[in-house]
Formats: C-alpha cells, sequence, structure tokens
C-alpha cells in the first residue's frame, strides 16, 4: 500500500512536471499548448460561447430590425414628399391655366371696350356730322333744303329729320321737318314717315 502511494506520488510529480514544461514551452513560444487543449477547451467552453454568440446574435438581430423600421420609417416619408411635391407641380400648373385664362378673358374684354369706343366715337362723329348737317339745311331755303334731302338714302334722311326736331326742341323753336316733308315727293314722304313711327332697336 505504501508502495502504492509512492508511486502515485511519483507519477503526479512527473504530470505536474510535464504540465510546467509544456507552460514554459508556451511561453517561449516553442510549442502551442493551447492549439493541442484547444478541442478540450471547446468542449468544456462550448455552451458559455454559444451563450455570447446567441446574446451578440440577438443584439445585432434587434439593431439590424431597428435599421430596418428607420429606412421603412425614411421610405414612407420620402414618399410623402414626392406626393407633395407632385401635388404642389399639379397646383402650379392649375394657376398658371387659369392665370393664362384670366389673361385671355382681359384680352378679349380689353379688345370688346376698344370695339364699343370705336363704335361710340363712330356714332358720335356721326351724329355730330349730321347736326351740323342739320343746322346747315335748316338756314337753307326750303326747295332747296328739299331737293338735297331728296337725293339722301332713307337712313340718313331719317336721322337728319330727327336730329332736326330735337334741335328744334331743345332751342324753344318751330321744326322745319313737316315742311321739308311736304315739299318731298308724296311716295318718298310716306314712306320716310312710316319708318320715322318704328323706333330703333339700338
Amino acid at each position: 500500500m505504501k508502495r502504492f502511494f509512492v508511486a502515485l506520488s511519483y507519477l503526479v510529480l512527473i504530470f505536474v512536471l510535464v504540465i510546467g514544461l509544456f507552460v514554459w514551452l508556451d511561453y517561449l513560444e516553442l510549442v502551442s499548448v493551447r492549439t493541442w487543449f484547444a478541442p478540450l477547451g471547446n468542449i468544456i467552453g462550448k455552451k458559455d460561447t454559444v451563450k455570447v454568440d446567441k446574446q451578440a446574435a440577438d443584439v445585432f438581430y434587434l439593431e439590424n430590425l431597428r435599421l430596418g423600421k428607420e429606412r421603412q420609417s425614411l421610405a414612407l416619408y420620402e414618399a410623402s414628399l414626392r406626393q407633395k411635391e407632385e401635388t404642389l407641380k399639379e397646383k402650379e400648373i392649375a394657376i398658371k391655366k387659369n392665370e393664362e385664362s384670366v389673361i385671355q378673358r382681359e384680352k378679349a374684354l380689353e379688345e370688346k371696350e376698344k370695339t364699343l369706343n370705336q363704335r361710340i366715337n363712330m356714332y358720335e362723329d356721326k351724329m355730330r356730322m349730321i347736326e351740323q348737317n342739320a343746322i346747315t339745311l335748316r338756314n337753307m331755303p326750303p326747295n332747296k333744303a328739299a331737293s338735297i334731302l331728296e337725293n339722301y338714302d332713307d337712313q340718313l334722311l331719317i336721322d337728319t329729320l330727327r336730329v332736326t326736331e330735337v334741335l328744334a326742341k331743345k332751342e324753344g323753336v318751330v321744326s322745319v321737318v313737316p315742311l321739308w316733308l311736304s315739299l318731298l315727293p308724296p311716295d318718298r314722304a310716306a314712306a320716310v314717315q312710316r319708318k320715322m313711327t318704328i323706333k330703333p332697336e339700338n
């Protein structure tokens, strides 16, 4: 029994010396003890390693999930901005069309106003000319005035007679229109009197 313990002590001593030798050789970088014992270390530390790797994977997963949500939010925000930009462009186009329509309407109104003013000026010029002519005819002998009026077309004759009546009423004198009509040919005088009873539409 004593010999057994002595032998066992020698074996332990030898094992310790061998371990010390390997550690010393590893320190001197003559051998790589860690490489030899790596499989044993992996077997012993497998559970912790897997746990660490799993924790790291969970962290990366959460980070990737967060980044994915941020990218999704950015994509939605960009889509919203594009939609707003398209809406603004559509409104801008509509405003430009409305401006063009308003400009065209203003031009059309200006043209109508210009045409109306021209017609009014022409009418006023015509009435001034007729009034001046009526004054000239009124100052002539009735027979001479009637011979001149006979050569007028019906419209000019009617306008001259009407202006002459207006001037007579304005001046408070007797109108010479009945006298002129009596000196015209009966058929012409009747046709003119009939047309004078018809009020102008405009």
